[in-house]
C-alpha cells in the first residue's frame, strides 16, 4: 500500500450540463482537459479524468432530468503547480467555456489533498500463492 507522492492534489471540477448542449460540450471538454494537462509542457498536472454521472445510481437527483452531471479530476503534484494554473491560466480557460456555452452549464470547484492511496493486493492462486 504505497502512499501518494508528497502533497499530491486533486483539483475537482463538478459540472451540471444542460442536455441540449451535452454532445457539443463533451467534445469540447475532452479538448479542454487535454489543453490543461499539457500546460507548461505538462508540468502542472500529471493527468486528468473525465467522469460522467451514472444516473441509474444517483437516486438523490432523480428529479433533475434537464442536466447531466460530470466531474473532472486533475492531478497536480504541488500547491505551487496548482497556484500557477489558477494565476496564469485559469481565467482565460474558464472564459473560453463561458464564451462557448454561456449559462448552459454550472461548474463548482474544490481541491483535495490525497492522504492515502489504497490498492488491492495482487491476485493469489490457491495452489501457488501469488500470481506474477
Amino acid at each position: 500500500m504505497d502512499g501518494p507522492k508528497a502533497s499530491q492534489l486533486i483539483y475537482e471540477v463538478s459540472v451540471q450540463v444542460d442536455k441540449k448542449i451535452v454532445v457539443e460540450w463533451e467534445k469540447w471538454i475532452v479538448e479542454h482537459i487535454n489543453q490543461i494537462v499539457s500546460l507548461d509542457n505538462g508540468t502542472l498536472f500529471s493527468k486528468g479524468h473525465l467522469c460522467k454521472l451514472d444516473q441509474s445510481f444517483d437516486s438523490a437527483n432523480e428529479t433533475d432530468c434537464s442536466h447531466i452531471g460530470f466531474v473532472i479530476h486533475y492531478y497536480s503534484n504541488s500547491k505551487q503547480c496548482l497556484n500557477t494554473y489558477f494565476d496564469k491560466h485559469a481565467p482565460l480557460l474558464r472564459k473560453d467555456g463561458l464564451d462557448r456555452f454561456g449559462d448552459q452549464f454550472k461548474a463548482t470547484r474544490r481541491v483535495f489533498v490525497i492522504e492515502k492511496e489504497i490498492t488491492a493486493p495482487p491476485p493469489q492462486s490457491s495452489s501457488f500463492g501469488y500470481v506474477f
